[in-house]
């Protein structure tokens, strides 16, 4: 077996939405007693109430008008959406084979929060592929539920996007873009991929799903501001090309306003292959911490020879050993500079994990299986894991709650302050 080298170191509506809620009508008494105590109104405003989950602002939503306006102004929820530091940033969402969905968490390791969303269809096959702002974004397909009996199939049946915010219950359909015919050659769909992100400012978000055909060079773009979609060609056709991950594994990883897949380019060279939803020009290419990372590709349909993740808003990349179990992560500790890759563990795990999120305040390490969860403090020999059981669950992505409508975004355009 190989493994790796030593010295590698290191639903309001859009009239609500667009309202100026004055702050003298919000919790005047509360204000003013806290104002008594030595806080001022705007940092209640904009500090505090910000930095509350979405859910906890929801359920106060019926206890007065004024509250529910304030909560629904398009400057509280792009304050809230692009808020540093709020306190469900640490959360995980997963979907499990019954479309149920189901957020935990654990940026406080002592107090793990679940919170349940229930079940998105019961006749369609449902995938997640990302999220962003609070927004997901899911893969319907237009078979019923039982005849893909793999989601490599899902191509050959056709389907749509939905972009739905879970806290409000609320999605959308966004149909595939007409011309651009997204079907797989290869065995595990590894040729092609998907990706959600956004770009953000101040005082606007606009949203974009991607759809990545490797092998024909195309990129197609779907813009919230424009509602349109946009196919551009960015690689020569027929490059040999093969993502690491088929897209149901893991699908664009989404870091600095970019998305990021593990790629292999003929037969050895293994890169990262990044789209910037700024420029939305062309797909380029970055290194990995060392060549060769990874053991050699097989034809397991399953394990690749290294993916991608982000932990705390950083792209990191690991390496996968010894038939999968040892693990080599990296984490690029400054955005697009080689030499700011730096190791962060590797440890033979003892079996397989598909995912890798934030770290809790105590530093232990959030992974994935298809069963458990589980929180590994690496800083202690022997390892300390703490696994968290809830069942089956097909995919799971990082995720954090907003009051961002998907029909104020991808129906009335960008939502703006």
């Amino acid at each position: 077996m190989s493994s790796p080298p030593e010295n590698a170191d290191e639903n309001a509506d859009e009239e609500t939405q667009n309202r100026e809620i004055p702050t003298h009508i919000i919790s005047t008494e509360i204000l003013s007693e806290t104002q008594n105590r030595g806080i001022p109104t705007d940092v209640i405003l904009t500090e505090i109430l910000p930095r509350l989950p979405a859910n906890s602002l929801l359920r106060l939503k019926w206890v007065c008008k004024e509250w529910q306006l304030f909560i629904s102004s398009t400057k509280f929820i792009i304050n809230h959406a692009l808020h540093p530091n709020s306190l469900s940033s640490r959360s995980v969402l997963f979907i499990d084979p019954y479309t149920s969905l189901t957020a935990f968490d654990f940026g406080d390791s002592g107090n793990v929060r679940i919170i349940k969303f229930g079940r998105y269809s019961t006749t369609n096959p449902i995938f997640l592929i990302g999220s962003c702002n609070g927004l997901v974004l899911l893969i319907c397909s237009h078979a019923q539920t039982g005849l893909v009996l793999s989601p490599s199939f899902l191509l050959n049946y056709g389907f749509d996007y939905r972009v739905y915010n879970p806290v409000l219950q609320l999605d959308i359909v966004i149909p595939q873009p007409l011309g651009f015919v997204l079907r797989s050659d290869h065995f595990a769909a590894q040729d092609c991929s998907f990706g959600f992100g956004s770009v953000s400012t101040h005082d606007c978000l606009e949203f974009f799903i991607v759809a990545v055909n490797i092998r024909m060079g195309n990129v197609a773009v779907f813009e919230s501001s424009t509602r349109r979609w946009v196919i551009m060609h960015t690689l020569r056709r027929n490059l040999p090309i093969l993502f690491q991950d088929a897209w149901y594994v893991h699908s664009g990883t989404l870091v600095n306003e970019a998305l990021h897949w593990g790629v292999t380019v003929g037969m050895n060279l293994r890169c990262i292959a990044v789209f910037d939803l700024v420029s939305r020009r062309r797909i380029k290419f970055m290194k990995l911490p060392y060549a060769y990372f990874g053991e050699p590709d097989c034809p397991d349909i399953v394990r690749s020879a290294f993916s991608l993740c982000r932990i705390n808003d950083r792209l990191c990349a690991w390496a996968y050993y010894n038939g999968g179990y040892v693990v080599d992560m990296w984490m690029l500790k400054e955005y697009d500079v080689w030499e700011s890759w730096t190791r962060l563990f590797c440890y033979d795990l003892r079996c397989e994990y598909w995912n890798f999120f934030g770290l809790t305040k105590a530093r232990e390490v959030m992974m994935f299986h298809f069963n458990w969860l589980v929180l590994i403090d690496f800083s202690r020999v022997p390892l300390v894991s703490r696994p968290l059981y809830f069942g089956h669950q097909v995919t799971a992505v990082n995720y954090v709650q907003s009051l961002v409508s998907p029909y104020t975004v991808f129906l009335y355009g960008e939502q703006n302050g």
